[in-house]
């Protein structure tokens, strides 16, 4: 027969406690860690992008483009074409050649 003392309670009373103020601390983690949050610690820091130095600037017109990526120690850029097509951006101009030609394989619907 297993009876329960005092301290057992006690140490049972502690573990709940601990749960409840770890799951406490990750609810306010994230809450504080939502895109609204997020939002408006953006909004009190008012940086324009001509103060910082940036700008636009078009290097390409390419066909629908979707993505683009660029690959260590290559100074190309690729871009991704909704129609399937992979083309490359050297030296400021798209080279007529794709990089990857898969519009064959690709569904040409609006999905």
């Amino acid at each position: 027969m297993y009876t329960v003392g005092v301290l057992d309670v006690a140490r049972r009373g502690r573990w709940v406690w601990w749960r409840v103020l770890v799951v406490g601390v990750v609810l306010l983690a994230t809450i504080a860690s939502t895109p609204a949050a997020l939002a408006s610690r953006v909004d009190r820091v008012s940086v324009s992008a001509t103060t910082i130095g940036v700008q636009l600037t078009q290097v390409a017109t390419l066909d629908q483009p979707i993505a683009m990526a660029a690959r260590t120690g290559d100074t190309s850029l690729y871009v991704a074409e909704k129609t399937g097509r992979v083309m490359a951006v050297r030296n400021g101009a798209v080279d007529p050649n794709p990089a990857l030609d898969l519009s064959t394989v690709v569904s040409h619907g609006s999905e």
